[in-house]
C-alpha cells in the first residue's frame, strides 16, 4: 500500500502511543496563568482559616475540617474544578451555575461540583466555600501577575515522578505493553 504523496512509501504498518496519568501538580504545572490564579485563590481562603486544612492526593487537593471533607480540587481535562460537601439541589437553588456529580463514587462526599472557567465562577467558588466549611469570612486574594511554578515539558515532569507512564501501546495489535518492555 502506497501512500497519496507520490513517493512510493509505503504506510507505516503500526502507530503506537503512550497513556500518561498526570498528578494533580503536573497538570497544574501545565496550566496557564489564569488557572494558576483560580487555584492561588482558593487556597489562600483555605489556608487562612485556622480551622481547614489542605491535603494533597496524586489527582486532587482535599479541603477538610477534621475529618470531615468539605471540598475537593480536581482536574476535569484542562479545567480546574472544585467539588463541595452540599447538596446539589441547594447549591443550584441559590442562583450559582453547579453540576451534580453525586453518580460518581469518586464525589460521594463532595457531590456539588463547580468548573473554575471565570472570575464570577471564582466567586461563586468562595461563596460554596464559605457555606460548606461554616466559617465566614474567608479571607480574598487577588490574581497572580507571575504563575505559581515555571511551565515544564511531559518528560521533564516524567523526569520528576510527577507523570506515570502507564503503557506503551501499538495501535494496530492493541496490545499494551509495560514501559520496560518497549525498549
Amino acid at each position: 500500500m502506497e501512500n497519496n504523496s507520490g513517493k512510493g512509501e509505503p504506510f507505516p504498518q503500526k502507530r503506537s502511543f503512550t497513556r500518561y496519568n498526570y498528578s494533580f501538580r503536573a497538570r497544574l504545572i501545565q496550566s496557564p496563568l489564569k488557572v494558576q490564579s483560580y487555584y492561588a485563590a482558593l487556597l489562600t481562603a483555605a489556608r487562612g482559616s485556622s480551622q481547614l486544612r489542605v491535603t494533597y492526593g496524586w489527582r486532587q487537593v482535599y479541603i477538610h475540617i477534621r475529618r470531615r471533607q468539605v471540598a475537593q480540587l480536581v482536574f476535569k481535562g484542562h479545567t480546574l474544578c472544585i467539588a463541595f460537601a452540599i447538596d446539589p439541589a441547594e447549591g443550584s437553588a441559590n442562583g450559582h451555575r453547579v453540576e451534580d456529580v453525586s453518580r460518581y463514587k469518586r464525589f460521594a462526599k463532595t457531590p456539588l461540583m463547580v468548573r473554575l472557567v471565570s472570575r464570577l465562577r471564582l466567586r461563586s467558588a468562595l461563596v460554596l466555600l464559605e457555606q460548606a466549611s461554616g466559617i465566614r469570612p474567608l479571607p480574598r486574594a487577588d490574581m497572580l501577575e507571575q504563575p505559581l511554578c515555571d511551565y515544564q515539558t511531559t518528560e521533564e515532569l516524567i523526569a520528576c515522578g510527577l507523570i506515570k507512564v502507564l503503557s506503551l501501546a501499538a495501535a494496530e495489535e492493541g496490545q499494551a505493553h509495560e514501559e520496560g518492555e518497549a525498549e
